[in-house]
């Protein structure tokens, strides 16, 4: 399985992450994920090609990371998430 996440993030209490992934069209998705034991391994190895993770998306199809970055940050328990990892890149400066 071929995933290109962009950023993962975990919230603040441990208990769920999130990734916001590039689809093979270009837009991006969100996939949510609780700490359940089933995939607690993949996670903890960050192993995007588990086929537990990417199972189903969030509803919702985003023209940009930052509109992604929005709505995830909407979701319960996410207002406060951290990044644990990005492969955006930072913006221009000029």
């Amino acid at each position: 399985m071929d995933v290109d996440e962009v950023e993962v993030w975990d919230t603040r209490d441990g208990h769920r992450r999130a990734a916001i992934v590039r689809r093979r069209d270009g837009f991006f998705c969100i996939y949510l994920w609780p700490y359940f034991e089933s995939i607690q391994v993949a996670l903890f190895y960050d192993d995007p090609d588990h086929p537990e993770l990417y199972a189903k998306p969030e509803p919702g199809i985003y023209g940009t990371v930052e509109d992604a970055r929005r709505e995830l940050r909407s979701l319960t328990g996410f207002s406060d998430a951290i990044v644990k990892g990005s492969n955006t890149k930072p913006p221009a400066t000029t």
